[in-house]
């Protein structure tokens, strides 16, 4: 029609008269301007016909164009509708929408799931049918509606590995939801189609979750520290600042006498049973170059002073150990046992004194003991100093020699959890040799001694001497009326066969070799020794590969597992292949997997978890009077945190922070009394730190020391990432960070958060109750014709 017009004007301006012509116009050409006028007329009119023709068109593609605009604007609020429903879904976990997705990740190993809605379940919402009433007043006639929505749940594995080596989850998705709606008026159709993300991850902080303490530097915690219990008695009983107890299984609703948790002298066999029984356990881990070198010149050792006594754990200052050492169950020796190799020679030496069945009439026996305070100064019956000797003799710091750890990894004789311990980890205790008598049921103690104390030298034709017999064992064996026909032949077979030099560094040339019989403190020995103890507490001298029942980490003796390069070859606990010294975070750990990132607050002033809007909001549930929390996912914080009001965790989760944390609250998991009534409770937070944590929590609780239950993990570039407590606390769930001096230094109980089992082989990747289902803030639209 433009083109026509602009024709038309050109035509007339052609003809238009010129100027100055019309004051002398004739009669022929007057009738020329009448036809040029009435021209003008129809050309006019032509016009006009076309710019009111053109106005209605124009107003009919107006009003086409705003129908179109309001179909558009229907279905976008419908599909915001649907994302805010789905949204509100994943948050309330509703059963129906989290298990197609996760049924469909975990069982059915889909890629996509058509009809997470059907369109009745979006146009039966009130606000929807307010939408479609509103529009029939205002506009009539009826408006279809269609609702589609399809969950494209991607491939296994979409992040990368959290630690190099690490084994990624093949359950994890970065996936995302579209929601499609298509709505039609009169003709008129219009579609909107809206993209959300989500995210599947789990709640874990890998693969930290499966230590009961991991500390990257923990070995080289100051001796005198890590063996600071300066007033420790026999029975176990400490005084003052109780030690750090770990126990490695969740042991709340068990009791002493249970299997797998008391290690007493009448059930010998109640701990460990399989392989399970500790290496499903939470592991310890105490990293780093020791500051210790033990009696064998070995360097870059813990030593750790193995207690005395607690045989049934009868109070909860006593802290005994004495489940590292073997014994005889009642009614037996109580804890003395045969030597082989020295009642061989005996046997051979001094005629009838074997008795068959492994008695003698005289016997060389040992007992292994812990430490206490007063063990140096001990004195025999006869006021001899037993130990006195020993101690000088020491390569190591003897001032340690009358203290009780503070570090205790299997816990109490009344609740043993033992487990597998990492790093150079060795212990330290005392052996004692004795001779025993059978017939009057008496023990004499072999106490350290100066060859001039054990012989007198040869002066011919005169022989020795064995002054240890003549002067203390002798007289005493006699007045407790030992035979006096037994006493000669042994006082001949120490004279004769026994010198100074067999006394004290054995004779390995004999047949069967003899050890030495002095006492001494020992401290070379791997801490996980004790697990052969516990195993079968009643025959030393069985081979370590028969006593422990088998496993890939410490099939032959517990020394591959007992040093800084420890190496994991596609772990199936902790799904990780490398050294155990390469565990360290990186300044990728976790980022990828965060929904939201908090930027709340800054640096040097920490954000109350109580004035941050947004987590509150979002994640807290308040209707029951308390902080419900509702993670189920992971997040973060630029700045400095503080957990400044009581947290009861329904569904936990990851809290990483920029900065550092202080925790000065109660966090509590209710599933640990209670059972819950969904198997989609999951209800720890672990609370990240690439600086420093902090708690300091002063409410009682039953076990009679605060509690937090959780797990903290600490670690940073500089590897003095800190776990700190200002008190004795109990942590149920777990800690790592590169040091744990105040952890030790205060005392407490970490006591592992999982049954053995829970956390095990692939059930932390396969267990979809590990895992959370969480709305991404980001969305797409899309208009579609």
């Amino acid at each position: 029609m433009k083109s026509e017009i602009r024709s038309q004007k050109s035509e007339a301006e052609v003809q238009k008269p010129e100027v100055g012509l019309a004051s002398h116009i004739s009669p022929a050409r007057s009738g020329m301007i009448l036809v040029i006028v009435v021209g003008c007329l129809v050309f006019t009119m032509i016009i006009f016909a076309g710019m009111v023709k053109r106005i209605r068109g124009e107003s009919m593609v107006t009003n086409r164009t705003s129908v179109s605009e309001r179909m558009y604007q229907i279905a976008s609020a419908i599909g915001r509708l649907t994302v805010r429903k789905l949204q509100r879904d994943f948050e309330t976990r509703d059963p129906k929408i989290a298990k197609k997705i996760i049924d469909g990740v975990f069982k059915n190993n889909q890629e996509t799931i058509n009809d997470l809605y059907y369109t009745d379940d979006i146009m039966k919402l009130d606000v929807t049918k307010e939408i479609i009433t509103q529009f029939r007043s205002k506009w009539g006639g009826d408006l279809d509606v269609t609702v589609k929505t399809v969950a494209n749940l991607g491939n296994g594995s979409p992040f990368s590995a959290d630690i190099p080596g690490l084994e990624k989850s093949p359950f994890e998705r970065l996936g995302n939801i579209d929601v499609e709606v298509a709505v039609s008026h009169k003709g008129v159709k219009k579609k909107c189609r809206i993209r959300k993300d989500f995210l599947l991850v789990r709640l874990f902080a890998p693969p930290f979750h499966k230590f009961t303490l991991f500390a990257r530097r923990g070995a080289e915690l100051d001796p005198a520290k890590a063996n600071r219990v300066a007033q420790v008695s026999e029975d176990g009983k400490v005084t003052g600042n109780q030690p750090l107890v770990l126990y490695n299984r969740l042991i709340r609703s068990k009791k002493k006498g249970q299997d797998g948790l008391d290690f007493t002298l009448n059930r010998p066999n109640n701990i460990i049973k399989t392989e399970a029984s500790f290496v499903n356990n939470g592991w310890i881990y105490l990293g780093g170059q020791g500051k210790s070198t033990d009696a064998t010149n070995k360097s870059g050792n813990l030593i750790l002073n193995i207690g005395a006594g607690a045989e049934n754990d009868p109070s909860k200052p006593n802290y005994g150990e004495f489940f590292h050492f073997f014994f005889e169950p009642p009614p037996g020796s109580r804890g003395w046992l045969g030597s082989r190799e020295w009642n061989t020679l005996l046997d051979s030496k001094i005629s009838g004194n074997s008795l068959g069945g492994g008695n003698h009439r005289v016997m060389v026996t040992f007992v292994d003991y812990g430490l206490y305070t007063g063990l140096v100064d001990l004195s025999f019956s006869n006021g001899i100093k037993i130990f006195k000797g020993a101690a000088g003799a020491y390569r190591g710091d003897q001032a340690l020699l009358s203290k009780g750890s503070a570090l205790h990894l299997f816990g109490t004789p009344g609740l043993c959890t033992p487990t597998l311990v990492f790093g150079q980890v060795k212990r330290r205790y005392v052996r004692t040799f004795s001779f025993y008598f059978t017939g009057v049921k008496r023990i004499y103690p072999i106490r350290a001694m100066q060859q001039v104390e054990w012989e007198s030298p040869p002066q011919p034709p005169n022989p020795p001497v064995n002054l240890f017999f003549s002067r203390e064992l002798g007289p005493w064996a006699a007045s407790r009326r030992v035979d006096p026909i037994l006493l000669g032949l042994l006082e001949q077979t120490l004279t004769a066969d026994v010198d100074f030099r067999t006394y004290y560094f054995g004779k390995p040339t004999n047949s069967p070799p003899l050890c030495r019989i002095p006492p001494e403190f020992r401290d070379w020995e791997p801490y996980m020794l004790g697990l052969k103890n516990i195993s079968q507490p009643t025959d030393p001298g069985m081979p370590w590969s028969s006593a422990v029942p088998n496993n890939i980490y410490i099939r032959d003796k517990p020394d591959r597992i007992c040093n800084q390069d420890y190496t994991f070859t596609n772990d199936p606990e902790l799904h990780y292949s490398g050294k155990i010294r390469d565990l360290r975070v990186t300044s990728r750990y976790l980022k990828e997997k965060m929904s939201y990132y908090i930027t709340d607050g800054k640096a040097g002033s920490p954000l109350k978890l109580s004035k941050c809007k947004f987590f509150m909001d979002k994640f807290v549930d308040r209707t029951q009077g308390k902080n419900q929390v509702f993670l189920n996912q992971i997040i973060g914080f630029e700045n400095d945190l503080e957990i400044d009001i009581p947290l009861e965790v329904l569904k936990g989760g990851v809290i990483y922070c920029k900065g550092r944390i202080k925790i000065s609250a109660p966090v509590v998991n209710p599933f640990i009394n209670n059972k819950p009534s969904t198997p989609d409770a999951f209800g720890y937070i672990t609370f990240v730190s690439d600086n420093h944590i902090e708690l300091s929590i002063g409410a009682g609780s039953s076990s009679g020391l605060p509690e937090f239950h959780g797990f903290l993990v600490c670690f940073n570039s500089g590897e003095n990432g800190e776990v700190e407590i200002k008190n004795s606390v109990h942590i149920i769930g777990g800690v790592a960070a590169d040091i744990i001096e105040k952890l030790v230094e205060n005392g407490g109980v970490i006591e592992y958060g999982y049954e053995p089992g829970e956390i095990s082989g692939m059930n932390d990747f396969s267990n979809p109750d590990f895992y959370g289902l969480a709305m991404g803030p980001r969305d797409f639209e899309v208009v579609e014709e």
